[in-house]
């Protein structure tokens, strides 16, 4: 899920029950200095008590259990393919998190004198670290038995990244990687916002202490979490409205997303700086707005589309408001209103008790159930929710809440965590010894096998070519053909003439393989008795001419591009072989946006026309269509032939399924070869 195949909405979510369950002083629910647990559930602190509101303590608000709960309840239904804006849960998350971490750093200040960065650090790693341990580890194993050695590449970077708490940055740095599109998803990509919240635990705190330092007022922690939000959404308006940003990037990005956090982290400063009196006395509006606010928010957690562009230029923005709207109305136990009670019911609050376990297993699960949990059906969804909610149980009572009471304090914490990295490193490492990544070169692809006296067939296009010729090079023998390849993932033909803009909204770089020329120097090296052309996901790119986003099927593109077309003939008949023009079957659907995208089947349509339209005009030139086999009529694409699973990743045939094209493509491709 996400653009593509993972990250944004339909990629990952951000992790639930980060914060705590408490509220700041003022609540007149706990006893003076009797300060409890960041969750709610642990021993109190072992701080001094005191008295009064100068030592004040942090109450258990089981509201806020509730609002968590929803929150991952409906990042669980996203996942599961049940609600399409349910990915805005992890703005709910954040809000959370910045409003109860900030609130304790202040009140460990107002109780202590200062705010004891090494204590709040440690209780951090005490309540995320162990509890990640396990999904990290678990799918090592299944990892360690597949067969790709792509996918153990991409989950050694994966793992290590999550471990590390860098898990967005990668996601965004590698969201280029042309291949990742097309593997399924990782069982760690939900770690990026967990990575998210972890970097704002390291410098939020800091940024705490240097403001009460020359400010000494929570106030001004207010004032400055209100800033930073202001940057932050200003940040993502400005991305948003260009080119040069990917949704992966704004969906990811520790700096758009850091609003929400900021917002949080504003109520609780302001929270404090009034006081229990004047707070209280702001209760009945406070409670008539997140009345009103609850509305519009719980509207766009089902219907906000993640994988819009214009999701980005306000409305993500709006959803964190709402739910800082929210918050603020919530979070006195003894008054939150309706929606307070409500919240306050004991099925949610027990999901927010878990969520955080149930936010880090419930993907992994799904994964393992279904490699695009998009496809789970709806038997197949709860089963794989009520699996993750019991290991999620589990995980609290077993895993978090004895280390949170202390099973992981001085010298054992000291080595348990060291340790447990160290563990956990060696798992993903031993994993992933014969991991490596495809190549991103050019000359990475370039492969020939030879058989005396046969004809020489090169294949040339994008991956879909590129994985035919692979299988080609055992079946040489099987075929009767030499076989070489300049093929090249992510070609496209129309590379140097703009931006190329797929539909996910990502901005690729082009290869430069549409150039005139670009193919002359492999076909002087094979020389091809037949060159095949062909191109598998063009049909979905748009490519920017003269400053407008065009598609196939519009005029300039298809100008532009049977230019291109024709000079890339021109390069691979330049030693006199023919060149067949193979159709393309398209993809069977885009799990970008869940769904075969409007116009897609046309565009396919106007490309393969064009192909037709030149192997009939061009002396040497023939015309295979594969689309034809593959779909035998234009709604219905095969899934399977002879038993055999077609394109696992909707797009591709490779492994058994390129070798089955290539017994029915390769005697045609000749045949046209000779006629054309």
């Amino acid at each position: 899920m996400g653009p593509p195949g993972t990250g944004p909405p339909g990629a990952g979510t951000g992790p639930p029950g980060t914060g705590t369950g408490t509220a700041p002083p003022g609540t007149g629910t706990s006893p003076p200095g009797t300060g409890t647990d960041p969750s709610g559930t642990g021993p109190p602190d072992p701080d001094p008590p005191g008295t009064g509101t100068e030592r004040p303590a942090l109450a258990h608000v089981p509201a806020l259990d509730g609002l968590r709960g929803l929150a991952v309840a409906a990042v669980v239904a996203f996942h599961a393919d049940r609600l399409p804006g349910g990915w805005l849960g992890v703005d709910a998350f954040f809000v959370l998190s910045g409003y109860l971490i900030t609130s304790l750093l202040l009140v460990d200040r107002a109780r202590t004198g200062a705010v004891r960065l090494g204590r709040f650090w440690s209780r951090r790693v005490r309540r995320l670290g162990p509890a990640l341990v396990l999904p990290v580890l678990a799918p090592s194993v299944q990892v360690a038995l597949l067969p790709a050695a792509a996918r153990r590449e991409r989950f050694r970077g994966d793992a290590l990244a999550a471990l590390f708490e860098v898990m967005n940055w990668r996601t965004i740095a590698t969201q280029g990687d042309y291949w990742s599109q097309y593997l399924p998803p990782s069982p760690l990509q939900h770690a990026w916002s967990l990575s998210i919240e972890e970097q704002v635990y390291v410098l939020w705190p800091l940024v705490v202490v240097a403001v009460l330092a020359l400010a000494r007022r929570p106030l001004a922690v207010a004032v400055t979490a209100l800033a930073g939000a202001a940057a932050s959404a200003l940040a993502l308006g400005v991305l948003a409205g260009g080119d040069a940003a990917s949704i992966t990037r704004l969906y990811m990005g520790t700096d758009t997303r850091v609003a929400a956090v900021l917002l949080g982290a504003a109520v609780a400063g302001l929270r404090l700086h009034l006081g229990p009196r004047r707070w209280r006395a702001s209760g009945p509006a406070r409670i008539v707005a997140g009345s009103v606010a609850v509305v519009p928010l719980l509207y766009l957690w089902v219907r906000l589309d993640g994988s819009r562009l214009d999701t980005y230029r306000g409305p993500l923005t709006l959803a964190s408001v709402l739910a800082t709207v929210v918050l603020a109305s919530i979070v006195d136990r003894a008054d939150g209103g309706p929606l307070g009670r409500l919240l306050s019911l004991r099925p949610l609050t027990y999901l927010g008790e878990i969520s955080y376990g149930l936010y880090l297993y419930h993907w992994p699960i799904f994964v393992l159930v279904d490699e695009r949990p998009e496809r789970l059906t709806a038997i197949e969804a709860v089963v794989a929710t009520a699996a993750a909610v019991g290991v999620a149980a589990a995980s609290h009572r077993w895993i978090e809440l004895p280390v949170r009471r202390g099973a992981l304090r001085g010298r054992r914490a000291r080595a348990a965590v060291p340790a447990a990295v160290a563990l956990s490193v060696l798992a993903i490492l031993v994993a992933t010894l014969d991991a490596h990544p495809r190549g991103t070169h050019w000359d990475d692809y370039l492969f020939e096998s030879s058989v005396p006296g046969a004809p020489t067939v090169v294949y040339a296009g994008d991956s879909l070519p590129l994985l035919l010729g692979e299988a080609a090079v055992g079946q040489v023998d099987e075929l009767g053909v030499n076989v070489g390849s300049v093929a090249v993932p992510g070609c496209n033909l129309l590379d140097g003439v703009g931006p190329i803009r797929d539909i996910a909204g990502e901005i690729w770089d082009g290869m430069g393989c549409g150039e005139p020329g670009r193919f002359r120097a492999g076909t002087e090296a094979y020389r091809p008795t037949v060159s095949l052309v062909l191109f598998g996901r063009i049909h979905d790119n748009a490519v920017r001419i003269d400053g407008t986003w065009r598609l196939p099927c519009e005029p300039d593109y298809m100008r532009i591009y049977r230019q291109r077309l024709d000079a890339m003939i021109d390069d691979l008949r330049s030693t006199g072989g023919a060149v067949v023009l193979v159709s393309s079957p398209g993809s069977t659907v885009s799990w970008v946006v869940e769904a075969s995208p409007p116009g897609m089947a046309e565009r396919v349509a106007c490309l393969n026309d064009l192909l037709a339209e030149v192997a009939e005009a061009r002396p040497g030139v023939g015309f295979v269509d594969l689309a034809r086999y593959i779909c035998p009529t234009p709604d219905r694409c095969l899934d399977r032939i002879d038993g055999v699973d077609l394109r696992p990743d909707t797009v591709h045939f490779e492994g058994e399924s390129a070798r089955l094209v290539n017994r029915w493509l390769i005697p045609r491709a000749l045949d046209a070869a000779r006629d054309g």
